[in-house]
């Protein structure tokens, strides 16, 4: 499985950014200070809207071409939630389910095995915009990690994980990374110490050459 950016550049605020890489199976850490460049390069690999130049290719395909095809293999964590907040908690869960094809029965059996994992049986019934923040953000963590798609987007998903959010999070993070590609910006780098992963450093709009590249293995 291979997710590739092939000579893709973009033009956001007034600077130029270019991005060339290659992405398989497990964890692939965006690092540096240039936090723009992050936020661009994983929005541009949602397929949501296309490259100046260049082509995003998943399994050999533009991703532009395969449109809903694409967007059913990718699950996508942001701070921010992409559903309106009049969702309740069940529906959303329900409903981002079918969007990665799962039957219907299938959608709400993970559902509600997602509310009872992380104690939200209280707040099943309550629409996105009456969650608590800290509430929302697990519950947007949790549903795109436990996600069926094989193309895991995370934007940095440690921001707001409590201690115990962190205690679940990566043993899971190692089961996926055999089998998924997981693409993730984050904060707190040092978290990931404990997870084998590679390290694409972003500089002046662009991904450093492959010469630059790390891969780490934990101590």
């Amino acid at each position: 499985m291979e997710l590739e950016m092939l000579q893709v550049s973009q033009d956001s605020d007034g600077i130029r950014y270019h991005f060339t890489a290659s992405f398989s199976e497990g964890i692939h850490l965006l690092s540096g200070s240039d936090a723009s460049a992050k936020t661009l390069l994983l929005s541009l690999l949602t397929g949501k809207n296309a490259p100046d130049h260049g082509e995003i290719r998943f399994l050999g395909y533009d991703i532009m071409a395969l449109g809903r095809a694409y967007q059913n293999h990718l699950a996508y964590f942001s701070r921010f939630p992409l559903f309106p907040d009049s969702f309740t908690l069940s529906h959303y869960l329900i409903y981002t389910g079918i969007l990665q094809r799962l039957e219907p029965d299938q959608a709400r059996g993970k559902a509600s095995s997602l509310i009872r994992r992380f104690g939200l049986e209280n707040f099943a019934g309550q629409t996105l915009g009456e969650l608590p923040g800290a509430i929302k953000k697990r519950v947007l963590l949790a549903n795109t990690l436990h996600s069926e798609a094989p193309v895991l987007l995370l934007d940095k998903p440690f921001t707001y994980a409590s201690a115990d959010d962190l205690d679940w999070m990566f043993p899971h993070l190692l089961k996926l990374r055999e089998r998924k590609i997981i693409l993730m910006s984050v904060e707190r780098e040092h978290l990931m110490d404990r997870i084998p992963h590679r390290t694409l450093y972003l500089e002046n709009g662009t991904i450093l050459p492959e010469a630059c590249l790390r891969e780490k293995t934990p101590v």
